[in-house]
């Protein structure tokens, strides 16, 4: 635990070193997706991540043996949480954590504001997809046998953007939860592995995306008052302590 934590505290200071740097490079590209939270005309991936591995690489060639190591070990029940994670692109995949009652019936407030974070993390992704063109892992070897979803660009990885982004935002709002939380982050990200669909390098890079992304929602007007709303919907359910 006290490794995955060290990671994130990694991750946080060069997501902050990023955020300045948006403050000095100005305007990025213009996006085909209208962001709701995230000022879309001030951020760019190539700033803030570098390259991916090329292929054929030494590093490129490293990561896909990890993936033939994971494919040849993993279980049956890790296959299963895996692929289940692989379905769950919704804030809901933290129920794990915060239990049977963490569902978008008893929470409409949370599964809405969160539903509008996704949309801004698979902007801020798709940012990065479209600048890279990176090749999924069954595309450079067809050997491999995934057993996830994956038809898009490669890197960053979006699950893992994704993932990383909820779960600072909801460690935000119940800091007692904060470890299991971002353990649970740090596991939806490497189930990208465990499904054979991305490189270790996409769900590092989506960890400091959805990082940096989590850090400009902040200082966003409309998203503070949408988080409050959440977060006080949370506590009311006893899910999260009260201030």
């Amino acid at each position: 635990m006290r490794q995955q934590i060290s990671s994130l505290s990694r991750t946080v200071l060069v997501a902050g070193s990023a955020v300045l740097l948006l403050c000095l490079v100005g305007a990025g590209p213009v996006l085909a997706r209208d962001s709701i939270f995230l000022p879309a005309d001030q951020f760019d991936l190539q700033n803030i991540l570098p390259p991916p591995p090329a292929e054929t690489s030494a590093q490129e060639a490293d990561e896909l043996a990890e993936l033939h190591r994971i494919e040849a070990s993993r279980t049956t029940e890790q296959a299963e949480r895996a692929k289940s994670d692989d379905a769950e692109e919704t804030v809901f995949a933290y129920r794990t954590v915060f239990g049977k009652d963490f569902s978008p019936e008893r929470l409409p407030t949370v599964a809405a504001f969160f539903e509008r974070v996704k949309n801004d993390a698979s902007v801020f992704a798709q940012a990065g997809k479209v600048a890279w063109h990176r090749r999924r892992p069954i595309a450079v070897d067809p050997t491999l046998h995934p057993i996830g979803r994956g038809t898009s660009e490669s890197y960053p990885s979006g699950h893992s953007t994704l993932g990383w982004l909820n779960g600072i935002v909801l460690a935000a709002m119940a800091p007692e939860r904060r470890a299991e939380i971002l353990a649970r982050a740090a596991d939806y990200a490497h189930n990208r592995l465990v499904c054979g669909v991305h490189f270790r390098s996409d769900i590092e890079a989506g960890q400091v995306t959805g990082t940096v992304a989590s850090l400009l929602l902040m200082r966003n007007a409309q998203f503070q008052a949408e988080f409050k709303a959440a977060r006080l919907e949370l506590q009311q359910a006893h899910l999260a302590a009260a201030p």
